[in-house]
């Protein structure tokens, strides 16, 4: 891991290495982003965000931002913006009232607000909010439905399942596909979170079967075939057996689980 002022130091760089190679004689556009939430992904998604030359990051919204010591406005500093504590802030000081789009990296019961906000504002085309989109299927439906209904504009809501583009995975998913190694009878998925996620991050949306299994559970589903983007049922699944436990005695207290075993048996007997 590289320390905080190399990091900044090679973000830099390849932004400046990067504006040098571009010869067109006007300027390409650069989207506008904000990001709620200065956490764990938070501060992730604005260090990518500002090394992307096509993107600039106007501000990061933290509701506890007013606050000189809070990690919010350290992680604003450090990457040339400004914190607020709410998105109107935020729009009443960017001076061309241009907001293209917003990443969302706050608790999971906040997601739902936080894309109502996003989809108020005219000039925002899209959001991007990590997974899961809120707290069960019913709420998540809710919250797809309501865009649809009330944005009025092409407005897009994308959730964070970025393992779907990793090479790898991609190399699985086709080597699967194409009938290379016959049919999937059995698939053995480990999965731990390194570094451990704060106490405090476990307690407001880490629970295991929320923040982790999602991915693994996608990933499944598109090897098997369900995959409505391209317009495949595939195999369904017929039955789930999951048990979880926790190693701490304050997570167990609220229910929340930090180890897990889950079994997914699918019709066609895998």
């Amino acid at each position: 891991l590289l320390h905080s002022t190399t990091w900044r130091r090679v973000l830099s760089t390849q932004r400046n290495n990067i504006s040098l190679l571009s010869t067109s004689a006007t300027p390409p556009k650069v989207a506008k982003v904000a990001v709620f939430g200065s956490g764990r992904m938070g501060a992730i998604r604005s260090q990518l965000i500002y090394a992307n030359p096509k993107m600039e990051l106007v501000g990061i919204v933290d509701t506890a931002s007013t606050n000189n010591d809070n990690p919010a406005q350290s992680l604003a500093s450090s990457l040339g913006t400004e914190a607020y504590s709410n998105l109107s802030d935020l729009v009443a000081n960017n001076t061309s009232n241009q907001l293209d789009g917003i990443v969302c990296c706050t608790p999971t019961h906040t997601h739902a607000s936080v894309v109502q906000e996003a989809l108020e504002l005219e000039t925002t085309r899209g959001i991007f909010v990590e997974k899961p989109v809120d707290e069960s299927a019913s709420k998540i439906k809710t919250v797809f439905e309501h865009v649809k209904k009330d944005a009025g504009r092409d407005f897009q809501v994308c959730c964070g399942f970025q393992r779907r583009f990793d090479p790898s995975y991609q190399h699985l998913l086709e080597t699967v596909r194409s009938g290379a190694i016959g049919k999937p009878l059995n698939a053995n998925i480990f999965f731990g979170d390194h570094p451990v996620p704060s106490l405090e991050f476990l307690k407001e949306g880490g629970d295991i079967f929320m923040d982790l299994s999602a991915h693994d559970v996608d990933f499944v589903l598109q090897i098997m075939g369900q995959n409505q983007a391209i317009g495949s049922t595939g195999d369904a699944v017929e039955s789930v057996f999951a048990s979880g436990t926790s190693s701490i005695p304050e997570l167990d207290e609220i229910g929340v689980h930090d180890n897990a075993t889950m079994t997914m048996k699918f019709q066609s007997g895998t």
